[in-house]
């Protein structure tokens, strides 16, 4: 099977070709997508959106991770359908009304739920793209069973500007290893050569600057722009390695 990504023919464009999975209400309202492992694997990624949620190529981008790296992926979508660009006005009191608990302790749980007891998961990890590496560092410190985690334009600020929380200490607490993919504008803390990811380092994690991106190249950025074609298909290859290493190379490929 070819791992090869060819941006250029837009296979990551939200808008370009219809995603390759399915689209599933977990309990009684929370929305998820799900994209299956090419062949027999007992690995489930959980993926956290960004305040985009599903609009955005995110879902195409969970394809390619299924894909390449044969993984259950459940994308869970704690804004129910809104996005950022629906509170333009009122986004601090839209994002403290979505807080870890009940929400998105509840929405993990049942995507964890649904890879264990449907896809027969039995060993889970984490992705979360800028508010999502907050919903990974807010799992952790609630025990949620991940083995591995990547924060892609990582947010953990939302834990101090939003619920008054320490957000660097949410960081460097996360018990697993841990890979940071940050752009230029990112905060200090979360890239390389800072006290913090010093500290990820410790449990195996490490750190990537992409110093010719901006915060949400992976999902938003114009995949027209050759630099921003080059570092998407960079940061996915960096977060299958990563995976694949901390994983222990149990995946059946």
């Amino acid at each position: 099977r070819s791992h090869a990504l060819d941006l250029n023919e837009k296979s990551l464009d939200a808008d370009a070709a219809e995603p390759k999975g399915i689209s599933l209400t977990l309990g009684s309202d929370t929305p998820c997508y799900y994209i299956g492992p090419t062949s027999p694997s007992e690995l489930g990624l959980v993926v956290f959106v960004d305040i985009w949620g599903f609009q955005s190529r995110i879902k195409h981008l969970c394809d390619y991770i299924a894909e390449n790296g044969n993984y259950h992926v459940v994308c869970v979508d704690s804004f129910r359908g809104e996005t950022k660009g629906d509170h333009s006005d009122n986004l601090l009191e839209w994002l403290q009304s979505v807080p870890y608990d009940p929400i998105v302790k509840k929405d993990t749980l049942l995507c964890i739920d649904y890879l264990k007891n449907d896809k027969g998961v039995v060993s889970f990890g984490a992705i979360g793209f800028c508010w999502g590496a907050w919903a990974i560092g807010k799992s952790s410190e609630d025990k949620i069973p991940f083995k591995v985690g990547v924060g892609i334009h990582p947010s953990f600020k939302v834990e101090n500007l939003i619920f008054d929380g320490d957000a660097v200490s949410l960081m460097t607490n996360i018990p697993f290893p841990l890979l940071l993919l940050s752009a230029e504008n990112d905060l200090d803390y979360t890239k390389p050569g800072s006290p913090e990811v010093e500290e990820l380092f410790k449990r195996g994690g490490d750190c990537i600057l992409f110093s010719d991106m901006k915060h949400g190249w992976t999902t938003r950025g114009d995949l027209s722009d050759d630099k921003i074609n080059r570092d998407v298909k960079k940061a996915l290859e960096d977060t299958l390695s990563f995976l694949s290493k901390h994983f222990n190379g149990k995946n059946k490929l």
